[in-house]
């Protein structure tokens, strides 16, 4: 585990300097490669948690270490600001990106943040960290976990131009890695003679009770999985692009029968999605369903 000590008063009243090992050296040591302001801490934070994300170049891999900065917030706090060195296997990148987390006196995650990619400097490299509190934290089961992957809320987002638009999440959370799987699943409720077929039942796994045009109670399909690709960010940002012609559920008997559309993009969205994370190596998962379909 990191260690941080704290080294003086800023001329900010509300902030704090920290200097912090990653795998690191102590930025107290001369000047460090990257200086974080940690703003928008809640009230109720009471420990600090940083971790960093080395970018993959074209010669090589992104690097994820596995050292985080851990520290307590001193009481009345808004801002912070966390002085990091990056050594060993990580030393001089061409860039990295921060992310972090405020816990609560019961250690569930109150807020979190990221920076925007930054190359170090020899006279310093100046981040912002804006701390984000998530808006429907009830909705996230696994906030109070000390282990990752924990997700935190996830957001809709459709950006281009009509007909070319770029439909995706926005996942926040907490120890993501980049080797880790994300589902995502519409809720969409299929009736049985729309998803007879297994083109169809393959991709709607699950099953719920509903009732069908003429009032009688039917197993409908639902659950039905998406094609996504990922783009991760760093520890704590994930973007899920969701490509709208991949993302068609048919229900096709085979042969020379009539091939049918069950659902579409558009459809599917009229749903809620449950996005789950797993981390294959050690089993361990993350889930969160929105309250209701945004826009």
């Amino acid at each position: 585990m990191s260690r941080l000590n704290a080294l003086r008063k800023t001329p900010r009243s509300s902030a704090l300097h920290l200097a912090g090992l990653l795998t690191l050296a102590a930025a107290s040591c001369g000047l460090p490669e990257y200086r974080m302001l940690v703003s928008n801490i809640p009230k109720d934070g009471k420990a600090l948690e940083v971790a960093a994300y080395v970018q993959a170049t074209p010669t090589s891999e992104g690097a994820l270490p596995s050292d985080r900065i851990v520290a307590d917030i001193p009481s009345g706090r808004s801002d912070l600001i966390v002085s990091v060195n990056l050594r060993g296997l990580y030393n001089s990148p061409d860039s990295a990106v921060f992310a972090a987390i405020v816990r609560d006196a019961g250690g569930c995650i109150t807020a979190v943040g990221y920076t925007a990619r930054a190359a170090p400097s020899p006279t310093v490299a100046d981040v912002e960290l804006p701390l984000l509190v998530p808006r429907f934290p009830a909705l996230s089961r696994q906030r109070c976990s000390t282990t990752g992957p924990i997700l935190l809320d996830v957001q809709r987002q459709e950006q281009g131009p009509y007909g070319k638009t770029d439909f995706r999440l926005l996942l926040a959370g907490w120890d993501l890695a980049p080797t880790d799987q994300v589902t995502v699943q519409s809720q969409i409720v299929l009736q049985p003679t729309s998803c007879q077929f297994q083109s169809c039942t393959d991709r709607c796994r699950e099953t719920v009770s509903c009732l069908d045009a003429a009032g009688g109670p039917v197993l409908c399909r639902t659950g039905c999985t998406l094609t996504t690709i990922a783009e991760y960010l760093g520890p704590s940002r994930l973007i899920l692009h969701i490509p709208e012609a991949d993302n068609v559920v048919q229900d096709w008997a085979g042969g020379r029968t009539p091939i049918r559309e069950s659902a579409t993009l558009a459809t599917m969205r009229g749903s809620p999605f449950q996005v789950t994370i797993l981390r294959a190596s050690n089993s361990q998962s993350s889930s969160y369903t929105e309250s209701k379909a945004s826009p």
